[in-house]
């Protein structure tokens, strides 16, 4: 398979849902951008919690899990967040943060950073 983490260990199945530009036009865009980027044209969805915490409902619940997990991006609404071993978007059309040593360094409202 293209993306075996889709895959459920467990029975070998997938539980795939349909996403419709009129339904969600916003997460429609990212997955359509995903597949221009990557040629695959789905996004896995999943829980976002550590193990033995639960599921985040929060932005500071968010931010958390991010800080102390091995999550490189943080996407809160318009704002982007990347630990700093990444290199700066080249275009997100959103707030950007990037994260160093605990603390947001660079922060960018273009469209181009």
């Amino acid at each position: 398979t293209d993306i075996p983490a889709a895959v459920h260990p467990a029975d070998e199945t997938v539980r795939p849902q349909v996403v419709t530009k009129e339904a969600n036009p916003r997460y429609y865009s990212l997955i359509k951008a995903f597949k221009k980027k990557t040629g695959v044209g789905c996004l896995l969805n999943t829980s976002f919690n550590l193990h033995g915490y639960p599921i985040v409902n929060t932005p500071e619940h968010a931010f958390f899990v991010f800080e102390n997990s091995g999550i490189d991006v943080l996407v809160l609404n318009n704002t982007l967040i990347a630990k700093n071993n990444l290199t700066k978007p080249t275009h997100v059309g959103t707030d950007v943060r990037v994260l160093e040593n605990n603390n947001i360094t660079y922060t960018s409202t273009s469209k181009s950073v």
